[in-house]
């Protein structure tokens, strides 16, 4: 049984969860992932969902990124606008780089930064920041919720571009 199963059956079990089935287990992998896949994007050919940068590279969610792009790549096209011009970098997407940057950062302990951004944040909150939908000001009380000095490190270092 790994980590994440054991956690998962630990925390049933604190809450007298007993009569539950499992399904089906998840398989494969999280492409997590900040390259700029939408790059290579030409206006007669463009890449979409994972291929194309569309999942989420903290969490992998693919499906609603790629229904707000979808969105996004119509009102191009409605407008003769060309499709090269669409990037997908917004605040968010460096904001996934940074937790990438801290989970490498927890060497090999990213159960812990799961953890502690779920214990430490109102799920609402996380699954609001999940959907790009958060204030800087929720945004700011998340990443301090983590290891504080594990962020600040990764922080200086993608800013400055230099080890702490």
């Amino acid at each position: 049984m790994n980590e994440y199963e054991s956690e998962i059956k630990n925390y049933l079990k604190e809450n007298h969860i007993i009569d539950y089935t499992i399904l089906d287990k998840e398989k494969g992998l999280i492409p997590m992932t900040c390259y700029p896949f939408f790059e290579k994007n030409t206006d007669s050919y463009f890449k979409i969902g994972t291929a194309g940068g569309w999942s989420k590279p903290s969490t992998g969610y693919t499906v609603k990124n790629s229904l707000e792009k979808i969105d996004l790549i119509l009102n191009y096209l409605k407008k003769d606008k060309p499709l090269s011009k669409i990037s997908f970098k917004n605040r968010f997407w460096y904001y996934d780089l940074l937790f990438l940057d801290v989970l490498i950062e927890s060497k090999g302990n990213g159960s812990k930064v799961f953890s502690d951004l779920f214990r430490n944040n109102d799920p609402i909150k996380i699954f609001k920041f999940l959907d790009e939908k958060t204030s800087f000001r929720e945004e700011l009380s998340i990443f301090l919720s983590v290891n504080v000095m594990t962020f600040v490190r990764s922080l200086f270092k993608r800013i400055l571009n230099f080890s702490i």
